[in-house]
């Protein structure tokens, strides 16, 4: 954490003028020069709050962070994390709240395969293959559509953008069963 945010201090550009407050939204009508220095300004500073807010991080114990980070949190929010380790091929998903201790779950992605001995590949590589083919053939025949004079083909482009989308759905439930299993909440 530490490293990224001093990348993206270096990134950015200080402002000299602290009486403006940033605009409640943005638009691409309402930022001036002025406004996108301010933006730069208030980045800059919420950057440098959380590098010094992240530098003892790795310095506290259980309880240390427990309190630094997690007790801060509203009494009705429920932070969840997902994030994948692809090299070892494992989620891990983490809950907390505040006063609570976090729940946290590792969650190897080819654990259904390994206690079946069989089943098929749902691996990151393959899922991700796999959705990047379904993209790449989506964008393929949206730009494919344009070109369409008679209803036999206008009909053909429906049923292959059907199709895509079954497929689409057909690996997010292979997902959410074989990633997920039991460990998933309705």
């Amino acid at each position: 954490m530490q490293t990224c945010l001093s990348q993206k201090l270096r990134k950015s550009i200080a402002f000299e003028n602290e009486d403006k407050w940033p605009p409640a939204t943005y638009t691409d009508s309402n930022i001036g020069d002025e406004d996108e220095e301010m933006v730069d300004h208030w980045h800059h500073a919420h950057l440098e709050q959380l590098r010094d807010l992240y530098k003892e991080e790795h310095e506290l114990d259980e309880n240390g962070f427990q309190t630094k980070f997690i007790n801060i949190l509203p009494p009705n929010w429920t932070v969840c994390s997902l994030t994948l380790d692809p090299t070892q091929g494992d989620l891990y998903i983490s809950r907390m709240q505040a006063n609570t201790t976090p729940l946290l779950l590792k969650l190897p992605l080819q654990r259904f395969a390994q206690r079946n001995g069989e089943g098929e590949d749902m691996s990151y590589k393959a899922v991700t293959e796999e959705f990047n083919n379904i993209i790449s053939e989506s964008n393929a025949t949206m730009h494919s559509g344009k070109t369409f004079e008679n209803k036999a083909d206008i009909d053909n482009w429906w049923k292959t953008r059907h199709e895509l989308d079954d497929r689409l759905k057909r690996l997010m439930e292979r997902v959410d069963e074989n990633w997920l299993g039991g460990f998933k909440v309705s």
